[in-house]
């Protein structure tokens, strides 16, 4: 059984402490704690903070534009009254300086994950999102989702 909040909670504790000694970490880094940051976000329903980390000329690759994504957001958290994420980064490419492309597995539910056999009541998507830097962070671009399922996602 995989406890992964702790895991998230002491990602951020690593990261406000590199924040604050003024270490700048690896570029790759900074990606797998963007995603774990925004994950902790959306968990914890924080609509403004995940809503600020798309860029203000994000497009989708269904047409949504940030507006359209936060009003996609907001309807997410109505038909999830408690939302629960399972993430796994498949890839991270650096594809040109201050530029990141990562391909990450997100199963959401209702109920927390006590482990992988509660994935089958989880909707699992593929998402391929595209960052800028914004200072020492990220912003969120483009990003593109499909559907899919426990075997394909490998959590």
């Amino acid at each position: 059984m995989h406890n992964w909040k702790p895991k998230r909670l002491a990602l951020l504790l690593v990261t406000g402490l590199l924040a604050a000694c003024g270490a700048s970490a690896p570029p790759e880094q900074r990606v797998r704690e963007f995603i774990a940051e925004t994950e902790f976000q959306v968990e914890n329903r924080e609509f403004a903070e995940v809503v600020d980390r798309i860029a203000g000329d994000y497009l989708d690759a269904h047409g949504n534009d940030k507006l359209k994504a936060a009003a996609l957001l907001r309807g997410f958290y109505l038909r999830y009254r408690s939302v629960h994420l399972l993430t796994r980064i498949d890839s991270i490419a650096l594809p040109s300086p201050g530029r990141a492309v990562a391909t990450v597995y997100v199963a959401i539910g209702k109920r927390p994950f006590d482990d992988v056999a509660s994935l089958p009541d989880a909707d699992i998507f593929r998402v391929e999102i595209a960052l800028a830097e914004d200072g020492d962070s990220y912003e969120i671009l483009q990003t593109r989702w499909r559907r899919t399922n426990v075997a394909d996602a490998l959590f």
